[in-house]
């Protein structure tokens, strides 16, 4: 057996309920099958029969690395996909599973299908597939109390899909199963198909890549040039706001010329007054120039700050 396979079956019973019949185990850190508990073994084995096909044939098997550069392809369990109806979410691996063709990476899951049944209801929460009843039971279970709903179940056919684990490349093929069995027959021709595959995966995984550099560099580009435009608009904004405070202290300095020439001249007024009136005015004129401040050009041109000493 293919060593990812080597003692996984319990692995894939230790599982949580599930509505349409398939597996979803607690552990997640396992090969990328899915199926019921039923079709378990005959998934495995068809599992093993294409691993070691593509083995054979030198290429490598594996679990996908941890570094995060490979994702896996949403999965569709129903045998006919359909955007417009909603599907019961399926177990996924933590990382996938993927065959190397070269060094072309190729996603691979192998899952049972899931078919639309006629359920019947018969009471306690539990539904039978009306199919598998006996015509006294389909007497016995009559409307209005029973009646009759569709659910996706577990089909026990099995369906490969295989994808493009970057996400620069969208690429998905399926080889689903016509009847339950079929699977062993159908891999040297999936093996054949891959192998085409590889080559024109690599050249679109190129231009990809190259065309991923690409926007990169007209990113970094764009970024760069919206970086200078807004330091451009940050040192107009410093000169702006420069020139407006020097223009501020210069009309400031006038208000202070005015303001000492007042007071010059009320001082030289006093001169012509007597002595008590003198001395009143100048102690007024005293407590006038301590409420105004001194703001003398020298001591606004000292707190003023030049664009480039902006931040």
């Amino acid at each position: 057996m293919h060593p990812l396979l080597i003692g996984i079956k319990p692995f894939f019973e230790k599982t949580r309920d599930s509505e349409n019949g398939i597996l979803r185990p607690f552990k997640r850190l396992l090969v990328d099958v899915l199926s019921s508990k039923e079709r378990l073994d005959v998934a495995i084995d068809a599992a093993d029969k294409l691993f070691r096909t593509l083995t054979s044939r030198g290429h490598r098997v594996t679990i996908a690395p941890t570094s995060g550069q490979m994702r896996r392809a949403d999965v569709d369990l129903r045998e006919t996909p359909e955007k417009n109806r909603n599907q019961h979410s399926a177990w996924a691996p933590e990382r996938p599973t993927v065959v190397f063709i070269g060094d072309v990476p190729i996603g691979l899951t192998l899952f049972e299908m899931t078919e639309i049944v006629e359920m019947l209801y018969v009471g306690n929460s539990q539904y039978v597939p009306v199919r598998n009843l006996t015509p006294e039971q389909r007497r016995r279970y009559s409307a209005p109390r029973y009646w009759t709903t569709a659910k996706d179940l577990a089909s026990g056919r099995l369906c490969l899909q295989v994808y493009c684990p970057s996400w620069r490349v969208s690429w998905v093929k399926r080889w689903p199963e016509d009847k339950p069995g079929q699977f062993s027959s159908m891999v040297p021709d999936i093996v054949r198909e891959l192998e085409s595959a590889g080559p024109d995966l690599s050249a679109k995984l190129e231009a990809a890549r190259i065309l991923a550099e690409e926007e990169d560099r007209r990113w970094k580009d764009e970024q760069k040039r919206r970086r200078e435009a807004d330091e451009r608009a940050r040192q107009e904004k410093f000169r702006q706001d420069a020139r407006r405070d020097l223009l501020a202290a210069i009309a400031g300095w006038d208000e202070a010329r005015r303001i000492d020439a007042y007071f010059t001249a009320a001082a030289l007024a006093a001169e012509h007054l007597d002595a008590d009136e003198r001395h009143r005015l100048l102690s007024r004129i005293a407590l006038a120039r301590e409420l105004v401040g001194k703001n003398g050009p020298l001591e606004m041109l000292l707190h003023w700050r030049a664009p480039g000493e902006r931040s």
